[in-house]
């Protein structure tokens, strides 16, 4: 359990330590000036039973509203999302193959995702190795032409796929893909994924 795990059992252990403090201190001040006294208690017994029902019904209203925010709220409302990245290497020649980086979302949360944005950072290992800067030209397959936006949403349970395509000379003996996808949410995930430059066909040879 880290420190910010034990501040909180401990604030929430403080704060209902010191109600129930605070509720005892308020009924011994009222028994010591006479708001309160057996007589008082006994005439007036609807009424005290009338209120310990009112009072037990607001701390079950409010102990109910403080484990929404506490346990629910964070896990229902949040945007939740799976994302897997993989990579498909096909020969063009012999000095080059062509790379088909698939990224996959799923939106598994119980609220729809807004101002999806993926991005990739491209690191080509080799004798000269290089780094491709951060790109957002993506490829969505089945992407309408017509000219017209696109609400960029992925509602409850919905998938979507985005692609990009890259010719890699064979002096790179290995590719690494720093994928991310980014919400206007401000929330983000990323998925890191290492491909050889041999297809299939090469490792069988070998």
């Amino acid at each position: 359990m880290n420190w910010e795990a034990r501040w909180a059992k401990f604030h929430s252990t403080l704060v209902v330590g010191l109600s129930v403090l605070l509720g005892a201190l308020v009924v011994a001040v009222s028994f010591r000036y006479g708001l309160l006294n057996a007589s008082t208690l006994v005439q007036n017994k609807d009424l005290v039973d009338v209120g310990t029902k009112l009072a037990g019904a607001s701390i079950l209203l409010f102990g109910a509203i403080a484990s929404y925010f506490r346990f629910f709220k964070g896990r229902t409302l949040s945007p939740r999302l799976e994302m897997s990245a993989s990579v498909g290497v096909l020969p063009i020649d012999g000095a080059r193959n062509l790379h088909v980086l698939s990224v996959d979302v799923r939106n598994v949360g119980a609220v729809a995702i807004w101002g999806l944005e993926p991005r990739v950072q491209i690191h080509f290992h080799g004798d000269r190795e290089r780094t491709e800067g951060e790109i957002g030209s993506w490829w969505t397959p089945l992407e309408q032409t017509d000219g017209r936006a696109r609400l960029r949403m992925l509602d409850t349970g919905e998938s979507s796929q985005f692609v990009v395509h890259r010719e890699v000379p064979m002096d790179h003996w290995a590719v690494t893909y720093f994928t991310r996808v980014d919400l206007s949410s401000g929330h983000s995930w990323h998925r890191i994924v290492t491909a050889s430059n041999r297809t299939a066909e090469d490792k069988r040879v070998q």
